[in-house]
């Protein structure tokens, strides 16, 4: 995903027909499997996941009201839509490569909606709070830098 080297801080991103300036990215992986990807806080607060190993792109924002969602469940209705578990496992936060990181090391389950076009990725940080995003899956193209 060569994508990955062109997006700087301050960058301009259009995605799908909307423009966002990228005001940082930070480096992750997982315990479980050792998988680097990146998180990038963007204007208007979204955010922008890419998992280069398993070519998963996601766009979305932070949410609260997932906050009493218990991480142990296995299926839930969310905006009239049902999500069911896809992942669970252990964020390690590596760093950061400008702005300010999104979040830090965590505990994290990921549900996808029945159309598998959602997903909804649910986080206790290591201080307890919540760290919960909503967010669309993405295509390669539906994202450039400007």
């Amino acid at each position: 995903m060569e994508i990955l080297n062109k997006i700087k801080e301050n960058s301009i991103l259009k995605i799908k027909e909307d423009f966002y300036k990228v005001l940082s990215k930070s480096e992750y992986n997982t315990v479980e499997n050792d998988e680097i990807y990146w998180k990038y806080k963007l204007e208007q607060n979204k955010i922008l996941v890419i998992i280069p190993s398993d070519k998963i792109i996601y766009f979305g924002e932070e949410v609260e009201e997932t906050n009493s969602i218990d991480l142990n469940t296995e299926r839930f209705i969310y905006k009239n839509e049902e999500y069911a578990q896809i992942a669970k496992g252990n964020q390690l936060y590596l760093k950061t490569i400008f702005g300010v990181p999104l979040e830090k090391n965590c505990i994290f389950v990921d549900f996808e909606n029945t159309e598998k076009t959602k997903v909804l990725s649910l986080a206790v940080l290591e201080n307890n709070k919540r760290s919960d995003i909503h967010a669309k899956y993405l295509k390669m193209e539906d994202i450039s830098v400007c």
